[in-house]
């Protein structure tokens, strides 16, 4: 008599063989070791001068089955990761190790059947990719009640996105700051202060006039204008006789 394991499941590790009965008779088996790929007969046959009888155990190999899990394998850096579910899509239930995604490092991460359930392991390779930043070509100072530019939809590196606040403000002085929000993708957010300044009104321009000696009538005279202050252009009048 015999207390034994006849099921096992491929590929894991099955008992040894005894070579003494639960009831005290010694002998030897054939084949000697159950191999845990097939299924197998093995056969105890009793040392010669004892009176007992054969036994035979039939022992049966299931194949495992494959965990199936429908999960994603990339984010973003420091982007919110799903959580690894300890029941696979077609009922298998086991444990990760690691047990959480780590959303800073790529890696690999391996889900264990229990043990009493026939299954293979499954592997999850996971990539981490790092943001990319958003470029602008963007004006910071405006004077109050200019004209602003729009503030583009799309970088210089062709990420699209949204602003908050969504179009620039002239109406009074400060800094106002404006973030840059991508679309989906990994994507980092941009962020600019932009300054409106009270100019005030322009400082006219200076004149130098040469020569400033007495002239003569029809003498023909040079006038140099040089701008001053914020002045952009000059524009001369002529008098009487001039």
């Amino acid at each position: 008599t015999f207390t034994l394991t006849d099921n096992y499941c491929q590929g894991t590790m099955v008992d040894i063989l005894p070579t003494v009965s639960n009831n005290g008779i010694s002998g030897v088996w054939s084949p000697s070791t159950i191999d845990d790929n097939v299924d197998g007969v093995y056969t105890f046959t009793p040392d010669g001068g004892i009176c007992a009888n054969s036994f035979i155990l039939n022992v049966t190999i299931d194949s495992a089955t494959d965990p199936t899990f429908i999960l994603t394998d990339t984010y973003c850096q420091n982007e919110v990761t799903d959580v690894l579910p300890t029941i696979s899509d077609n009922g298998i239930m086991g444990s990760w190790s690691p047990s959480a995604i780590n959303n800073m490092t790529s890696g690999m991460y391996t889900f264990t059947p229990d043990m009493s359930v026939c299954a293979n392991s499954f592997t999850l390779n996971v990539t981490i990719d790092l943001p990319t930043d958003p470029t602008f070509t963007i004006t910071d100072t405006y004077c109050i009640d200019d004209a602003a530019d729009a503030l583009p939809t799309t970088s210089d590196n062709g990420i699209s996105g949204t602003w908050t606040p969504s179009a620039i403000s002239t109406m009074g002085a400060g800094n106002t700051s404006y973030t840059f929000s991508p679309d989906a993708g990994c994507f980092n957010s941009f962020s600019i202060s932009i300054l409106v300044e009270d100019c005030g009104c322009p400082t006219p321009a200076t004149l130098a006039i040469n020569p400033l000696n007495d002239i003569c009538e029809d003498e023909p005279i040079n006038l140099v204008g040089v701008l001053g202050g914020s002045a952009s252009m000059i524009s001369w009048t002529g008098g009487d006789g001039i």
